[in-house]
C-alpha cells in the first residue's frame, strides 16, 4: 500500500511537471515570483523560465516583468501586481485573472470578425481584445478596474461579485464562452485614446474620456509602468503627440464629437482616477514616463480622493475631490459631467 501511495504520488507530480508550457518570461525586474500550480510554495521568476497554465504571478514594489504567450501576444506586468495565467490556448485564447496592480498587453490580431479571443476578469469588470494595445488596473482598497487603450479596441462590462465563482465553476473552454457571452453587450468599448473605469457603486463603465495626448504618448512608451526611465528626444516627443492627437480626433470624430484638446485631463493608472482640469488648467502634472504626480502638499488616495495634513491643503483637495467624481454613475443623462470634455459638432 505504501508503494502504491508512493507511485501515484509520483504520477501526479510528473503529469504536473509535463504540463505544457504556454509562455515565456522574457524580462524581470526588480522582485517577482511564481506560484506554480499545485505547489505551496512561491519561487522567483527568472528570464528564460517556462510559465503553464494556472501559474500566479506577484510583483514586488518597482519590479516588472515580460511574458511572451505562444500566440506572440505580450504582457507586460507592472508593479505590485498579482495575477493567474488561467488559460492560454494554441489559437492564442486566453484568459487572466487579475487580482491587483497594473498589467499592459499587445495582443496579436485574429482574424477579421472573429471574436474576442484575449479576456481578462477581476472582481468588478470583465474585458475582451480582439488585438491590440491596451493597460488595465485593478485596485483592491476601492474595487475599481480602470482601463486605457493605446490601439485597437477593448470591450469592458461590469460583473457582479459573483462573476468570478461562474467562471471557475466551469470547465477551460467553458470559461473563456462563459466570459465571451458576457462581453457580447458591453458596457463600453474603449478605442484610442480612451480611459474609462468600473466603480463599484456605479451601474456600469463610465462613459469614455480622452486623455491628454502627451500624457497618453508618454505612458504608451513605457511598458514598464513606471520602472524603467523613458528617453525622449523633445522633437519625436511633439511630432508623436501631432500624431496621436490625430488619432485621437480621428476617433472622436467618429463617434460624431469634436475633441476639445485644451480641456482633456489626466489619469493615475495606479488608482484608476481621472482627474479633470480645474479652472482651465490641469491638476497636479506627469513625470518623464507619463505617471501622474499629485498637487505638492496633496496625495491621491482610491477611495478618499485627494487628502492633506495641512488645514490650507484640505481645503484645496475638498475643492478639487467636488471634480473628481469618485462614486460615478456612468449613465450620461443622470451624470453628464463627462461630456464637458468634448464640444458636439
Amino acid at each position: 500500500m505504501k508503494t502504491l501511495l508512493i507511485t501515484l504520488v509520483s504520477l501526479i507530480n510528473l503529469n504536473i511537471m509535463a504540463k505544457k508550457p504556454v509562455a515565456m518570461v522574457v524580462i524581470t525586474r526588480g522582485e517577482i515570483s511564481i506560484l506554480r500550480p499545485r505547489t505551496l510554495k512561491a519561487i522567483p521568476l527568472t528570464n528564460g523560465m517556462s510559465l503553464s497554465e494556472d501559474s500566479s504571478i506577484l510583483s514586488g514594489e518597482k519590479s516588472f516583468a515580460r511574458i511572451k504567450f505562444s500566440d506572440g501576444s505580450i504582457l507586460n506586468i507592472g508593479p505590485e501586481s498579482k495575477l493567474v495565467v488561467k488559460i492560454h490556448k494554441p489559437n492564442g485564447k486566453t484568459l487572466l485573472s487579475l487580482l491587483k496592480g497594473r498589467i499592459r498587453a499587445t495582443v496579436n490580431k485574429s482574424k477579421k470578425g472573429a471574436p474576442n479571443k484575449f479576456f481578462i476578469k477581476t472582481k468588478t469588470a470583465a474585458l475582451g481584445v480582439r488585438g491590440t494595445d491596451f493597460q488595465t488596473t485593478f485596485d483592491p482598497a476601492s474595487g475599481r478596474t480602470s482601463l486605457l487603450t493605446y490601439e485597437g479596441s477593448v470591450a469592458i462590462k461590469k460583473v457582479r461579485p459573483s462573476f468570478e465563482k461562474r467562471v471557475d465553476s466551469f470547465s477551460d473552454e467553458d470559461k473563456i464562452n462563459f466570459v465571451q457571452k458576457t462581453l457580447e453587450k458591453e458596457d463600453q468599448l474603449a478605442e484610442v485614446g480612451d480611459f474609462t473605469n468600473v466603480d463599484p457603486v456605479a451601474k456600469k463603465a463610465t462613459a469614455t474620456v480622452k486623455v491628454s495626448a502627451q500624457q497618453l504618448v508618454l505612458l504608451e512608451r513605457d511598458s514598464t509602468m513606471g520602472v524603467d526611465k523613458v528617453k525622449f528626444k523633445k522633437a519625436a516627443f511633439s511630432k508623436a503627440v501631432k500624431e496621436k492627437n490625430g488619432l485621437i480626433k480621428q476617433n472622436a470624430e467618429k463617434r460624431g464629437l469634436k475633441l476639445d484638446e485644451k480641456n482633456l485631463g489626466l489619469i493615475d493608472t495606479k488608482t484608476g482616477l481621472y482627474i479633470p482640469k480645474k479652472d482651465g488648467k490641469a491638476v497636479g502634472r506627469i513625470s518623464g514616463n507619463g505617471q501622474y504626480l499629485a498637487p505638492r502638499g496633496l496625495t491621491l488616495d482610491s477611495r478618499k480622493g485627494f487628502i492633506s495634513t495641512t488645514k490650507e491643503g484640505q481645503e484645496k483637495a475638498k475643492s478639487l475631490n467636488e471634480e473628481l467624481l469618485i462614486d460615478q454613475v456612468s449613465d450620461e443623462s443622470v451624470n453628464p459631467a463627462y461630456l464637458r470634455y468634448f464640444k458636439s459638432n
